[in-house]
C-alpha cells in the first residue's frame, strides 16, 4: 500500500473513530483528506476566529502544465471573512466563510514555488469542515512559471 493511501486511511480512522466524543467550539486543530491537485493529507490550525494555518502532504501536484507524481508539501496562512455568503442557507453567514491566503509549495524531486489561495468551507456543528480551494502559483526552481491547482475536502478537529 503507497505511503498516501496509508495517511488517507489513518486520517478517515481517527475522523469515524472520533465523530460522536469532540464538540467544535473547543477544537482548533484539524485533520482530513484533500482531493484533487494535491490529492493529500490535509491539517488546519485555527490561530483565532479569522485566522489559520493550513497544510496538506501528499502526491500528486499539477503545475505549469506539468504532472508531478512526487511528494507534496505546501502550507499557506489563512484569513477568513465571515458573512460573504449570508443568504445561502441558515446561519450560512457563521458557517461558510471565504477565506485567501498565501504560502509556499514544495513538489518533489524538484518544484518550489510560492501560492496564494482563495477558498470556500463550511463549518459543521459537529468537529467538520468541507471545503473547496483554488491556488494560483508560481513556480520559481527549477523553472518559473505559471500554474493553478484545486481541492476538495474535509477535516476532523481535535
Amino acid at each position: 500500500m503507497s505511503p498516501f493511501k496509508r495517511y488517507a486511511l489513518l486520517a478517515i480512522f481517527l475522523v469515524s473513530a472520533s465523530a460522536g466524543a469532540l464538540r467544535a467550539d473547543h477544537r482548533n486543530f484539524g485533520l482530513g483528506v484533500e482531493f484533487g491537485a494535491p490529492t493529500a493529507l490535509s491539517g488546519k490550525l485555527w490561530l483565532n476566529h479569522e485566522n489559520a494555518i493550513d497544510f496538506a502532504i501528499g502526491g500528486l501536484g499539477y503545475y505549469y502544465g506539468r504532472n508531478y507524481g512526487g511528494l507534496n508539501v505546501h502550507a499557506d496562512y489563512l484569513w477568513h471573512r465571515y458573512g460573504v455568503f449570508g443568504g445561502i442557507g441558515s446561519d450560512a453567514g457563521s458557517k461558510m466563510p471565504l477565506y485567501i491566503g498565501f504560502g509556499g509549495v514544495f513538489q518533489s524531486p524538484e518544484v518550489v514555488g510560492a501560492r496564494g489561495v482563495i477558498g470556500v468551507t463550511y463549518l459543521f456543528d459537529a468537529p467538520f469542515d468541507v471545503f473547496f480551494e483554488m491556488a494560483p502559483t508560481l513556480v520559481i526552481l527549477p523553472y518559473s512559471g505559471f500554474g493553478v491547482s484545486a481541492g476538495l475536502g474535509g477535516r476532523f478537529y481535535f
